[in-house]
């Protein structure tokens, strides 16, 4: 069992509980359970119940004390999402115990990686810290490879919220290592030869080092990657809250339409998980963007909202951000009073955490509310311990603010100008510094205000002409402004783009499109009725991803569901060391069958030969249809052998039954038969292609030998004589 499963193995498992009974469907449940704790909390807990149940009366074994510590990290995990804090301490201290009297390093790992959640939801970087180090040290013990490098991608996260600089010499040498790929501006390569559940996280630390460094585009270009991927790896409390960060790349680019339309998405999606933490946080992003958009009455009961939310918290940064929110709101509103104490509230809790960037945007705020109040030298001394704090840890993006609060502050108040200052004036000096400081920074452009306080600041000096140069830039800069947010709108295009072709590419007919595009239409009703709504149209949605994956008549997975599954199960062989079969299956005459009785005739036949494939195969193994009459087998752990005697019984199987058909006369049975070709993976093979190519030579002979029968790679099995005794002709 993974950490993180992809959709295709989710709808796997979905698809194989109904057929189980009784205790047979414990496994699956289990599974289940675990995959569904964030996708969908509600089904994972009534699964994990009934798994409980069946557990009741059975021997306390290892393999049940396992399950039963596994259902209470499920349990534990949707209690923090819910903010039942106590409640999950006790279960995560349960499974603990239970996991540590097995030696179990991987289900201790996992325990720390609920506890990391419960952390992060809180905002407590250094706990989520030290817990995801935790579940890193228990994965070695465990030489669990994928959920080592999933826990070592949180380190990374939480070391960007608190040194940018760590955090991108660590994230340069992990590209250097895992070779991402072509590098397209954002520096991550997008991460496409990771796991999603790793690149969702890479690609999040990445966002906070651009912005950290003012490049915003690249940030939002990387926040809409990791959401992509986060919700791939069906981690949608990531996935939230790294787009409602996206929303704010967006207002930080002063393309504030394009962030209400992003916000107003995500809002709702925050809405429907009933999540205080993940609500909470989105309601802050919006509480900013109403501020930007001249509402701040409105964006102050909004903040307000998420601060009784924060109320079910301990501190945690993100309580800390929406009082540095609600700091700049009041501010705005003219009530420096109240400003301060949410500021002051704010930068004690970034202290805490260690929260650099914040801590150094929070001190500026609580600078300009000070000198607001006529308090000059308080002010200067939270802009000195900005400065402290922005330079330590490498927060370029405050700089800029800090010359340009100084300005402000030098504006408003005589005080004596800085030392070495060479301009009329300690304002114009300190606009003039950051705007040198931006001009360091790549694809920074000096924004249109800035340029007018320049111009103002000039001219007040008594230099006119300077004045006047400034605010011709500034007129050029706010065409700039119009041809940017333009180029804004194309990245908003291109990330939607890349969403809307990633979804394309799961449907495979029109009907499943035309049914996608009416979820969609209804989803966008629903947002402007009703939230409640969303519950209903998430499960359509997985239902469609589900259905995107089979091939419609069959019900078998189709191409695309078969080179996924292909290349998950060749790593891992690969990772564990084991074998992996491919079983290529031809109908022989198919092409006669329809031409004598019709299509609906033929459909019948296919039907029938997954059928009685299904009745002879194991849970683990897999089969898809390739198209027309061919279909694959994909065998886990099986030796060449043993793949052409599994091969063996399907091919008596499918000889042995007779077919009802409805032909022209009405309802006759039809003798069937198939041809198999047999191959495995080899040291060499690192895709399913070349496994495929000999499955399918083998095939080919088995044609050419007389059809029915099993053909290998090194030997064959002969089969007994064709049941209608007929003899072979052309496939």
């Amino acid at each position: 069992m993974e950490l993180y499963a992809l959709d295709d193995e989710v709808s796997r498992h979905e698809a194989a509980l109904p057929a189980l009974a009784g205790a047979d469907r414990l496994p699956t449940l289990e599974i289940l359970a675990w995959y569904l704790r964030q996708r969908d909390s509600a089904r994972a807990i009534a699964l994990a119940d009934e798994a409980s149940a069946l557990l009741h009366n059975t021997p306390a074994d290892t393999r049940n004390l396992r399950v039963t510590a596994r259902l209470e990290l499920v349990r534990a995990e949707i209690a923090v999402l819910q903010c039942r804090f106590d409640e999950a301490r006790a279960r995560l201290a349960r499974a603990d115990a239970a996991f540590t009297a097995i030696d179990d390093p991987i289900g201790l790992g996992d325990s720390a990686l609920v506890v990391h959640l419960l952390h992060l939801s809180c905002g407590i970087a250094v706990g989520a810290h030290q817990n995801a180090e935790q579940a890193r040290d228990h994965y070695s013990r465990g030489h669990d490879a994928l959920r080592r490098r999933i826990a070592e991608t949180w380190i990374l996260l939480m070391l960007a919220y608190r040194d940018v600089r760590a955090a991108e010499r660590a994230l340069d040498t992990w590209d250097g290592e895992a070779s991402p790929g072509p590098d397209d501006g954002t520096g991550s390569g997008s991460y496409a030869q990771e796991h999603p559940a790793v690149a969702a996280v890479l690609l999040s630390a990445r966002a906070v080092v651009h912005r950290a460094r003012n490049q915003w585009a690249q940030a939002l270009l990387c926040a809409a990657r990791a959401r992509q991927r986060a919700e791939a790896a069906g981690l949608v409390r990531h996935a939230i809250a790294i787009a409602d960060n996206a929303s704010w790349y967006l207002q930080e680019l002063g393309d504030l339409d394009a962030a209400a339309e992003w916000m107003d998405r995500e809002y709702v999606a925050a809405r429907a998980t009933g999540w205080p933490s993940v609500l909470a946080f989105s309601i802050t992003r919006l509480g900013d963007l109403l501020r930007q958009l001249g509402q701040l009455e409105r964006s102050r009961e909004v903040l307000q909202e998420a601060i009784a939310l924060y109320d079910l918290f301990p501190a945690g940064t993100n309580k800390g951000v929406t009082h540095r929110v609600l700091g700049k709101t009041l501010l705005a509103l003219g009530l420096p009073d109240e400003a301060l104490a949410a500021f002051e509230i704010a930068i004690g809790i970034f202290r805490t955490e260690q929260y650099h960037e914040r801590l150094s945007t929070a001190l500026i705020g609580a600078a300009q509310t000070l000198s607001l109040a006529g308090r000059a030298e308080e002010a200067l001394e939270r802009i000195e311990d900005a400065r402290v704090a922005a330079t330590a840890h490498g927060v370029e993006a405050a700089e800029i603010d800090l010359c340009r609060a100084l300005a402000e502050i030098h504006r408003r108040h005589a005080l004596a100008p800085p030392a070495g200052m060479r301009e009329p004036t300690a304002t114009v000096h300190y606009l003039e510094k950051a705007l040198a400081i931006g001009a360091t920074v790549d694809d920074w452009q000096a924004p249109v205000d800035l340029l007018m306080e320049l111009s103002t600041a000039w001219e007040a000096a008594g230099y006119t002409v300077r004045g006047l140069n400034y605010l011709k830039q500034a007129v050029a800069a706010e065409r700039r402004e119009g041809h940017r947010k333009a180029a804004n709108r194309t990245l908003v295009l291109q990330i939607r783009h890349e969403t809307e072709t990633a979804r394309v590419e799961a449907l495979h007919s029109e009907k499943l499109v035309r049914a996608e595009t009416e979820r969609a239409d209804a989803l966008e009703t629903a947002l402007m009725k009703l939230s409640d709504a969303q519950a209903e149209l998430e499960r359509r949605r997985a239902e469609f991803e589900r259905l995107s994956l089979l091939d419609p008549l069959t019900g078998v997975g189709n191409r695309r569901h078969f080179a996924e599954r292909a290349a998950a199960e060749i790593a891992r062989a690969r990772r564990d060391g084991t074998r992996l079969g491919v079983v290529m299956i031809d109908i022989d005459h198919f092409k006669q069958t329809n031409d004598r009785f019709g299509h609906g005739a033929g459909d019948r036949v296919l039907q029938r030969v997954v059928e009685i494939a299904h009745a002879i195969l194991r849970p683990s193994d897999f089969i898809a249809r390739l198209g027309g009459d061919e279909f694959v087998l994909l065998i886990p752990g099986a030796p060449l052998e043993d793949l052409h005697h599994l091969a063996e019984r399907v091919r008596e199987a499918i000889a042995d039954a007779s077919i009802e058909i409805n032909a022209p006369g009405g309802m006759e049975g039809l003798d069937v038969t198939a041809s198999f070709g047999v191959a495995s993976l080899r040291p060499g093979d690192d895709a399913i292609e070349p496994i495929v190519v000999r499955a399918d030579a083998a095939l080919y002979g088995a044609k050419r030998e007389g059809r029915n029968r099993v053909v290998g790679e090194r030997s064959r099995v002969e089969p007994a004589a064709c049941p209608n005794g007929t003899p072979a002709s052309a496939r």
